[in-house]
């Protein structure tokens, strides 16, 4: 497969975790507020719960910033092949 195949398809995953796990954590930090997933979502919030708020704030921002790190490295690789060329 080729990686012009796969650009595509790293940019969607890095909009994804960019949108559903980035701006979330970044939001809450902001305020202090997180909302836990699954069936059943509950608030976690800073002052009351401290350990597990920053334990939810710090995966959700890995998991974001792996996101546009792939994102990025995709980019340099198309970049470095010259599929992408600058005009």
């Amino acid at each position: 497969m080729s990686l012009l195949f796969f650009a595509p398809i790293t940019a969607i995953a890095a909009l994804y975790l960019l949108f559903r796990e980035l701006m979330p954590a970044l939001h809450a930090r902001a305020t202090g507020r997180i909302r836990t997933r699954g069936h059943k979502p509950r608030m976690v919030e800073r002052a009351l719960e401290p350990e597990r708020f920053s334990n939810l704030v710090r995966q959700r921002m890995q998991l974001g910033l792996a996101g546009v790190g792939a994102a990025l490295l995709t980019g340099g690789l198309l970049i470095a092949k010259g599929m992408i060329r600058e005009y």
